[in-house]
């Protein structure tokens, strides 16, 4: 995975600690252009490509 993508689902996770649901979606929407699909469970992010 590249370095852009590791750095947007970092940026997600700490929007989702932090309750800042525009930016976890922000971030989501530019792994989804990436091609990475992301979702949420058990307090971890599960990820792959599309």
């Amino acid at each position: 995975m590249s370095a852009e993508a590791d750095r947007l689902l970092l940026k997600r996770h700490r929007a989702l600690a932090d309750a800042k649901s525009g930016a976890a979606a922000d971030a989501l929407d530019a792994l989804r252009a990436l091609g990475i699909s992301a979702r949420d469970r058990k307090d971890e992010q599960q990820y792959r490509n599309v």
